[in-house]
Formats: C-alpha cells, structure tokens, sequence
C-alpha cells in the first residue's frame, strides 16, 4: 500500500470541493492521504470498526455483505468519484460491508474524526463537503430503488 498526500488537483479528480477557493481546498487536501491498493486487497471488513472515509480518485470497489448463508452477497461495484464508507461521517464506526478492490485503486483516505471536526470549524468547507457526501447518498438511494423495482418487477411485465 502506498501512502502519499493530497494535492487540491486529486480532490478535483472526485469533484470534492470544487465550488470553494483553492486555499479552502488545500485545507481538505492537508487533512487526506492518497492510498493505492493492489487487486483483491480489502480496504475494510465488515463488522469492523474503522475511522476512515474514501473518495475513489481511479479503478474500483466491490462492498459485499454477508447475509447468513456461507458466501457474502454482493451489494455495489464503487468506482471513480465515489463515496466509500460514508457512515464514519456520521459517527458510524462498525462497517457493515465488506469493501475488496477489484483492481488496483487509488483512493482518497480522510479520518472522518478530523474531517468533521472540519467540517464544524469552517462551516464553507462543512457545507460543501456534506453536500458531496448527501448528493452522493442520494445517488445510491437511486439505485437501490431502482434494483428493487426490477427485482420486484411482474412477470408478465418481463415477457414484452
């Protein structure tokens, strides 16, 4: 895993801060690292407890779930731009997924701890970064609607 930090061009990558002036954004890049991962390394497990929270700046993230039977149920494939392990923003440490790189990735990592502490002390750099992350859920409020519509689609529905 390579560790590196944040340039105010990578938040751009992900569209992170975009609308803020560039002193605002190297303050959020000060407070990220970029984390590259190999294929098939896992950036968090479910059940566990992890403070950070990612934007995908390139390649991808598969989050599994386990449902009772023996092998995990996938949920997403994740790729650029997107939020990953967006409940530590809330506070929710304990993941409840699983999140495997399904090919080599590059990710921008923030301990949600310091970046809402961010957040509550510059309320331009908060607005911003919280619209991201609602816009972001809202997106994947979306399609999830939308997998259950097709999943309970009617038959007959399915046949035209």
């Amino acid at each position: 895993m390579v560790n590196e930090p944040v340039t105010p061009s990578r938040l751009r990558d992900v569209q992170l801060g975009c609308d803020l002036p560039e002193v605002d954004q190297q303050t959020i890049a000060n407070h990220g690292r970029l984390i590259r991962l190999a294929e098939g390394e896992t950036v968090f497990r479910e059940g566990e407890r992890h403070s950070w929270v990612y934007w995908i700046v390139d390649g991808s993230v598969a989050l599994e779930m386990t449902t009772g039977g023996t092998a995990p149920m996938s949920l997403l494939t994740l790729g650029r731009a997107d939020l990953l392990a967006w409940s530590t923003m809330l506070g929710n440490r304990r993941m409840i997924s699983t999140a495997t790189a399904t090919s080599p990735v590059e990710l921008l990592a923030f301990d949600a701890n310091e970046l809402r502490e961010l957040c509550q002390s510059n309320h331009e750099i908060g607005y911003q970064i919280m619209t991201h992350v609602a816009k972001q859920l809202a997106s994947r409020l979306l399609a999830t609607r939308l997998q259950l519509l097709d999943l309970f689609s009617h038959p007959s529905e399915c046949d035209q």
